[in-house]
């Protein structure tokens, strides 16, 4: 009795779990194989969800005293958006004043 069969008698003898050989036997390590992948996966992300939910994964937060935003420019930037919608708000509020060119 052999152990290993030869790889040419794969197919033809259904030595793989004894499935059989052909179309069902192919379906059948298919399925299995992407049942398995499935509950690997499922458990990796249940573990990775766990770790995460217990802090492992978190970053630290580390305050410094040089602030990485400038206070002025964000003032100044501010201020040149209200003067574009107060612009804005006059264009749309002016009644129009193009003649009708039907007359």
């Amino acid at each position: 009795m052999k152990l290993i069969p030869k790889r040419d008698e794969y197919k033809t003898h259904g030595k793989l779990l004894g499935w059989g050989s052909g179309p069902d036997a192919d379906w059948r390590v298919m399925f299995t194989t992407f049942l398995v992948l499935l509950f690997l996966a499922v458990v990796y992300s249940g573990l990775a969800f766990y770790q995460v939910w217990q802090g492992v994964f978190s970053a630290e937060i580390v305050e410094t005293a040089d602030s990485p935003i400038n206070i002025n420019l964000l003032k100044r930037n501010t201020e040149y958006y209200k003067s574009k919608q107060a612009v804005f708000d006059s264009i749309l509020n002016t009644p129009e004043t193009t003649p009708d060119p039907s007359n």
